[in-house]
């Protein structure tokens, strides 16, 4: 009666004894990968706006996890004319400086696609 519980115990000693001997030194740090640049995505503009230019902020309704910021970051990179682009997660905005003369609305119908859809804000006093 007592053989089977000694029987899985010395098993299991073995399995995980194997398992120690195999597994890799403990100062052992695993390479991580480098971080591309394209992978950052900015949650604030860095500059100012230049004199001919305007920032324009539009909520984003549809944002479910940071993944979402970089296919808005790159749609909104896309778009001709835009000087600099910011996607914050947190406030569910994307920030743009934009030439004076782009229209607001070619921005928000560029940001609004699968589950996504844009809308202008008034702009923020300290950008």
């Amino acid at each position: 009666m007592k053989l089977i519980p000694s029987l899985v115990l010395g098993l299991s000693a073995v399995v995980l004894g194997t398992i120690a001997v195999r597994t890799a030194d403990p100062t052992y740090v695993p390479p991580k990968p480098e971080v591309e640049a394209a992978t950052y995505v900015p949650s604030v503009p860095s500059g100012k706006v230049p004199a001919d230019h305007v920032a324009v902020t539009l909520g984003v309704d549809g944002m479910c996890c940071n993944g979402c910021t970089k296919k808005l970051y790159e749609r909104l990179r896309e778009v001709e004319g835009v000087l600099e682009a910011a996607v914050d997660f947190e406030s569910a905005a994307v920030r743009a400086v934009v030439p004076n003369e782009v229209n607001v609305d070619r921005l928000s119908e560029t940001l609004t696609f699968d589950e996504y859809t844009a809308v202008a804000r008034p702009v923020e006093a300290d950008f």
